[in-house]
């Protein structure tokens, strides 16, 4: 083992002020630089173990439940709560990572509502990213269309109860190796069941809101 400091991460409002993913060869670290609206992003290469800034200049206003993930297709999203017109919404901003020069989005508000949306997360399998939040007692999610910014309709996922929590998911099970979330809601009953995962089956957009 080796320790190696790359970064301050400021810890003022945040309770954890970084996230951490890797993808395709790349570890990426999201933090926070000021504790406030200004943060960065550094990449290290697992081939040359080689430190890099990705992005050292991020600006996101009032943002809150800040979570970081890159998708199976090298797409870097941000999802967090940010307040509009004094309603709290659900927004995402992503970036391409296929290209060698590309910008953040413009924010992706996925709510669009006027009930408060909170918790954004993201799940991916092999080939499609979600993006889930929650509304009052309900969980609704996006299915993006071919990019992050391009999603589908909202559709409800399921109606929250007590049993229902939020969690980290860690698998070694083959049929999980492309599975990745910032977190997944675990159903907690006599028969423990993974409730992110059924919208992987759940693509019939008739049920569309």
């Amino acid at each position: 083992w080796k320790s190696t400091k790359i970064t301050d991460a400021i810890s003022k409002n945040y309770l954890i002020p970084y996230s951490i993913d890797i993808n395709k060869n790349n570890l990426y670290v999201l933090y926070s630089k000021d504790s406030d609206k200004s943060f960065g992003i550094k990449r290290f290469n697992l081939d040359f173990y080689i430190w890099s800034d990705l992005d050292d200049d991020i600006v996101i206003d009032d943002a809150h439940n800040i979570s970081f993930i890159v998708d199976n297709n090298n797409f870097a999203c941000i999802s967090f709560n940010s307040s509009f017109d004094r309603v709290v919404q659900a927004v995402l901003i992503c970036r391409d990572l296929n290209k060698k020069v590309s910008q953040w989005s413009n924010y992706v508000i996925l709510s669009q509502g006027t009930i408060h949306a909170l918790y954004p997360s993201v799940y991916c399998d092999d080939t499609e990213t979600f993006i889930l939040w929650e509304e009052e007692n309900k969980i609704f999610y996006k299915k993006s269309e071919f990019t992050p910014e391009k999603l589908s309709d909202k559709v409800q996922l399921c109606e929250k109860n007590s049993s229902l929590l939020r969690c980290k998911y860690l698998s070694n099970f083959r049929s999980d190796k492309a599975v990745k979330s910032t977190f997944v809601y675990f159903d907690n009953t006599k028969i423990p069941e993974i409730i992110t995962k059924k919208i992987s089956l759940k693509i019939d957009f008739t049920d569309a809101y």
